[in-house]
């Protein structure tokens, strides 16, 4: 699965600016509105952190930034089965208490 053209529209859609964490990794965050530091989308896990971010930016908590990480996928036709085990995946390491809203 290949996010980052639908990352790239979705950054255009909600005028949001973003740079890579890879690169900005270990220096300071800037303090610009609207930019998220995330993963470039390459695969479903990734995708999915990226949309999160992105539901932060528009107002979203947690859970609601995790669903509309699932809604995006589902409005650019991509393996959403795919992303909600990503997600799970990704809770489990990172956040295992919100892992009940997404079963």
């Amino acid at each position: 699965m290949d996010g980052w053209n639908q990352a790239e529209r979705l950054l255009k859609r909600y005028n949001i600016k973003w740079k890579d964490i890879t690169i900005q990794h270990g220096r300071a965050v800037d303090s610009v509105a609207r930019q998220i530091y995330a993963p470039r989308p390459v695969d479903a896990r990734s995708f999915a952190i990226f949309c999160h971010e992105v539901g932060h930016i528009l107002g979203y908590d947690e859970v609601g930034s995790w669903n509309f990480a699932i809604e995006q996928a589902r409005s650019f036709g991509l393996p959403v089965g795919e992303v909600k085990r990503a997600i799970r995946v990704y809770l489990f390491q990172n956040a295992p208490s919100l892992l009940p809203h997404f079963q």
